[in-house]
């Protein structure tokens, strides 16, 4: 096991993806890093729905800007409400982003890593030089 796939271990991350694939990719790699995803929504109207009825806070959102573009506000609102940071996933066609606090852009294509890497860096997770620190260099075939 990689010492970089555990650095989400425990944290909750809701994603609002409309495309399945890219919704898989994306879940895969946060669940290989040890996230526990909310989701995915995959159209506005169960993103709104979710939202509310949230037991646990999420420390992060991944959410694609189709679905930015598709909405009115009231994801946008609903979102900003929970106060947490957010991924969006762009699909390179320009769309305009409005000003979300604490929010970085991916655009497709990408690796799995840097959906990892992006999370960690927005919820300020535990990054492999940490880690390497903590547990000290690892001693191969003992």
């Amino acid at each position: 096991m990689k010492e970089s796939s555990k650095r989400l271990t425990g944290k909750l991350v809701l994603m609002i993806q409309d495309d399945g694939v890219l919704a898989d990719y994306i879940g895969a790699a946060l669940c290989d890093a040890g996230a526990y995803i909310i989701g995915p929504a995959r159209t506005v109207a169960e993103a709104r729905a979710l939202l509310p009825r949230l037991r646990n806070k999420p420390v992060a959102v991944v959410v694609s800007t189709k679905l930015f573009a598709a909405d009115d506000g009231a994801l946008r609102n609903g979102i900003g409400r929970l106060a947490i940071p957010v991924l969006i996933i762009g699909d390179g066609n320009g769309r305009p982003l409005l000003p979300l606090p604490r929010h970085d852009v991916l655009t497709v294509p990408f690796a799995s890593h840097q959906i990892v890497d992006r999370i960690c860096s927005l919820v300020g997770a535990v990054t492999i030089a940490q880690l390497r620190a903590r547990t000290g260099p690892v001693l191969q075939g003992h």
